[in-house]
């Protein structure tokens, strides 16, 4: 009597032990949880992309460079639409379920070898709820590989690679003008004809077709003794001793949109050196400095500060010897930044030339800005 009080003791604690499992995550789930609920794939297809160009005033004849070394292709007078070819990239996820499927029919399987050995007796009692649990965890696994599977296919990221950046160029009467289109970011490029220093003369316009950068976008470029017709006098650059100033952070001060002032001051020196690799003679920053700072004491300032007012950076350029001074200044407009510079004449005090770029407001965004900015500024 003892002894099938023991067996049944043992029988029940089993099937409790089964009852407690069958309310726990199956094999399936487990092994599905360690090799992944979902695998991706990468696709890339070519795609096209219609840019609509315009031009105000409209009728401007357009070219197209599509790369540094492409010739320019006449594609008519505007407005036109232009179709662009690129490379994109989709990465699609889609559900995994191996795993469950491999755990529900073990489980199922095991139930069947457990269920056969019920036999009438106690000990059969265990072999019944082993089999019902079994059977549960099994069924419970593959109708969450169903649902999973059914769940279906979804795009998890979506780029374009290495994208053309096109460079539209208009012609009306005796100007020309430039706009740099962001593929695939861009469906619309307009063209706008002004007087004065944002004109370029119709017999440059080879000078334009060189390659931006990606991350930033040339808005306006200008030659001081453009915006008249005919052949622009040439201008001899190996004359000139540009000192480039501090750059300008327009919300410095603000916490939120400001940005971290070693990025700016290495913008600075970043602009020093192109526009000392495209020929023109720069002030050395060190150099600058120094003047800066004798300039200071000479004011009976406390500290050393930095010059961005006009007059600054006038009488700090003179007191360099330099012949112009590039001041820049940048500015936020949400996550996209905007870099403006001119060059001043310190002889005649005035502009003769201005650029802006525009870009993300990372480093290499900030990088292809500023060469950007340094093409439009010496030519």
């Amino acid at each position: 009597m003892d002894g099938v009080l023991s067996r049944g003791s043992a029988v029940m604690g089993r099937g409790l032990l089964l009852v407690l499992l069958g309310f726990s995550p199956g094999c399936g789930i487990l092994l599905q949880t360690v090799v992944g609920w979902s695998s991706e794939s990468t696709e890339r297809r070519t795609e096209r992309l219609a840019i609509d160009v315009a031009s105000e005033p409209s009728g401007a004849l357009v070219k197209k460079t599509a790369g540094p070394n492409e010739p320019p292709v006449e594609l008519g007078t505007t407005p036109l639409t232009d179709y662009v070819d690129y490379q994109a990239e989709t990465v699609t996820e889609s559900p995994s379920i191996a795993g469950l499927l491999i755990g529900g029919l073990l489980e199922v399987g095991g139930a069947v070898l457990v269920g056969r050995q019920a036999t009438g007796d106690l000990e059969s009692v265990g072999a019944v709820l082993g089999a019902g649990t079994l059977t549960y965890l099994g069924l419970q696994d593959l109708v969450i590989a169903l649902i999973h599977g059914l769940s279906g296919d979804s795009v998890k990221a979506r780029r374009s690679v290495d994208p053309p950046r096109p460079l539209y160029t208009a012609s009306l009467d005796g100007r020309a003008v430039a706009e740099r289109a962001l593929v695939p970011d861009q469906t619309r490029v307009v063209l706008r004809f002004s007087d004065g220093r944002s004109a370029l003369t119709v017999s440059e316009p080879a000078k334009l077709s060189g390659s931006s950068s990606d991350g930033a976008r040339s808005v306006a470029g200008s030659l001081g003794s453009a915006g008249t017709s005919g052949s622009s006098p040439s201008i001899d650059t190996r004359s000139w001793v540009i000192a480039v100033m501090d750059v300008a952070d327009q919300h410095a001060g603000d916490e939120a949109r400001a940005l971290a002032p070693g990025l700016v001051k290495s913008l600075g020196d970043q602009l020093r050196i192109f526009i000392a690799q495209r020929g023109v003679r720069t002030i050395d920053r060190g150099a600058q400095e120094s003047v800066l700072r004798e300039q200071v004491a000479s004011m009976k300032n406390d500290s050393y500060k930095a010059c961005y007012d006009d007059s600054c950076q006038i009488e700090l350029g003179k007191a360099l010897a330099a012949s112009h001074i590039l001041r820049a200044r940048i500015v936020r407009f949400g996550a996209r930044c905007v870099l403006n510079a001119e060059l001043v004449d310190l002889k005649a005090e005035v502009t003769v030339t201005a650029a802006s770029a525009r870009g993300n407001c990372e480093e290499e965004g900030f990088l292809n800005m500023s060469e950007e900015v340094a093409k439009h500024l010496v030519r």
